[in-house]
């Protein structure tokens, strides 16, 4: 089994070009397995004051464009974690998707 962890800088204030940027580096490991991505990596771990506004829930873009990903270079990917809203509540969350873009856990 073949893994790569993605390290990543944010694009500060950016979201969607942060998700863009992941991508991209996603792509660059299609040779791999399982891809996986950093702690609350789409706003910036220390961007507390986003964290509420950020927030997604499972049928978000990050999720669905990490789906998109997972499904196009054929590999598990570990989402990394991201700030989720549930039923009013907030999550630190992390999924596991399948090489056909499914999640399979969180």
């Amino acid at each position: 089994m073949k893994v790569a962890s993605i390290q990543m800088s944010v694009v500060e204030g950016h979201k969607t070009a942060t998700i863009d940027k992941a991508i991209d580096n996603i792509r660059r490991c299609e040779w791999n397995n399982l891809v996986i991505l950093p702690e609350i990596w789409n706003i910036g771990f220390m961007s507390f004051d986003r964290y509420l506004a950020e927030a997604e829930d499972s049928k978000g873009r990050t999720l669905i464009r990490l789906g998109e990903a997972a499904k196009e270079i054929g590999a598990y990917l570990h989402t990394g974690s991201f700030v989720e809203k549930k039923n009013g509540k907030y999550y630190n969350s992390s999924y596991l998707i399948s090489p056909d873009g499914n999640v399979l856990a969180n």
